[in-house]
């Protein structure tokens, strides 16, 4: 079902012209006004009697005019064209999931939209689900963790406990483990395939590792995490991040859909109009700094790799975190260290981040052009400015998201072998 109304601008008065469809479910939108740039955001819903809720504030519904003012057109799980000039009754071309679908028309497709969908009907659900078990976990309550695990009723959770009985998980390290899988379960719709790909190389690396049989290396390694708070990022600010994107997972749906078509877009005509530019900068922003700090495990275990020691990069042993901090800036040091596809701290990394709009993020010089959706970056103190469309930045959002993801699950193994190999510690649950 497509609707056309017309609206007219609370703060410069400007008629836009609004065409919008029924979604799968309650679904958020942001867009901005062409000539003022308002922040319009509101939600598309259906309702049970096949109608649509349509709510978006900063704005009136007004009469219809034959020409003049802007059209567009909203969809939150497809990528929309950006304003047009509104010239006539007839609002041009197909609706954004037309569009797609002449694109994107095969199984696999509709696998992904239907995966891709069912995370964003749950993602706020899911999101507290990981806040709750990990805070829980954080307080070494067993007993709540048991009981709350427990009333939880779904797919995912209902596979876990047939592999495990709840009540011969009785340690915090044996439910650390569940919890961690149970999370990647839930959130399986927002990791890339590039993501499944390099955790599958870093098993990869790991056997080689344990191959050699040369513990008292990979001990030194682990004890050197231990004396940083890696370990403990892995179980409290890295899900926090990762619970944030996950409850903002709506306004990404699009671009998911989307995204083995990036390069192929046309920036200057589609756009989003469900991402809120604000939210993503502090996605983005966080990220990116969250990155920076967490890729030290990676690092090391690239060196131990390749130069069978942690703290060896290529010219025998030194002080790793001395040798790290030649490097100036987070972004310097990712850059550096990931270079190379194959390894550990590969490519994948680097190629998530944009340092020329970081700095501008971080003290908030940026804006955005609601009638282009063109964000303007501006580093004051490097007199330079940046130009991205809100889409590539979403695209970009997704990126780190999933390298942050990775990094997570390179701590998440390495803490899996020091409870091994250092702790003695036997675990009652198993998983990989």
């Amino acid at each position: 079902m497509v609707t056309n109304k017309f609206y007219k601008c609370k703060v410069c008065g400007e008629i836009i012209r609004i065409r919008y469809q029924v979604g799968y479910c309650e679904m958020p939108i942001n867009v901005y006004c062409p000539k003022c740039n308002t922040h319009f955001s509101g939600v598309i819903s259906p309702k049970e009697d096949l109608s649509i809720l349509f709510s978006l504030n900063n704005v009136i519904e007004c009469d219809e005019v034959e020409s003049g003012g802007y059209t567009i057109e909203l969809s939150p799980e497809f990528l929309t064209l950006k304003y047009q000039i509104n010239k006539s009754k007839l609002f041009p071309g197909l609706t954004p999931f037309m569009r797609f679908r002449l694109k994107n028309n095969n199984d696999a497709d509709d696998e992904t939209i239907q995966r891709t969908i069912h995370l964003a009907i749950e993602s706020n659900n899911y999101a507290n689900q990981i806040e709750t078990l990990f805070n829980l976990l954080d307080k070494n309550d067993i007993p709540l963790i048991r009981n709350y695990l427990n009333s939880i009723n779904n797919e995912y959770i209902s596979f876990f406990k047939s592999r495990s009985n709840l009540d011969n998980i009785s340690t915090k390290l044996d439910f650390l483990l569940f919890i961690k899988q149970y999370t990647k379960s839930l959130i399986n719709s927002s990791l890339l395939d590039s993501t499944h790909s390099r955790i599958n190389t870093l098993f990869e690396s790991l056997d080689k590792i344990r191959k050699r049989n040369d513990y008292n290396e990979y001990k030194r390694l682990l004890k050197f995490l231990d004396q940083g708070d890696y370990f403990s990022m892995m179980l409290n600010e890295i899900p926090k991040y990762i619970v944030n994107f996950i409850d903002n997972f709506k306004q990404f749906v699009p671009c998911y859909l989307e995204y083995k078509n990036a390069s192929d877009i046309d920036y200057s005509e589609i756009g989003i109009s469900s991402a809120d530019a604000g939210k993503m900068c502090e996605l983005y922003s966080n990220g990116f700094e969250l990155l920076g700090r967490i890729i030290d495990p990676s690092i090391a275990l690239d060196n131990l790799l390749n130069h069978m020691c942690f703290d060896n990069f290529g010219n025998g042993r030194t002080n790793f975190a001395n040798e790290l901090l030649k490097y100036t800036s987070k972004y310097n040091k990712v850059k550096h260290f990931s270079e190379l596809d194959e390894s550990v701290c590969c490519s994948f990394y680097r190629d998530s981040l944009n340092n020329r709009i970081r700095n501008p993020i971080a003290h908030n010089d940026w804006k955005i052009n609601g009638l282009t959706q063109e964000l303007t970056f501006t580093d004051r103190v490097k007199g330079a400015e940046t130009k991205m469309y809100l889409t590539e930045l979403v695209f970009k959002c997704i990126e780190v998201f999933n390298s942050v993801f990775l990094a997570w699950e390179v701590i998440y193994q390495l803490f899996k072998a020091k409870l091994v190999l250092v702790e003695r510690v036997n675990l009652n649950y198993h998983f990989k």
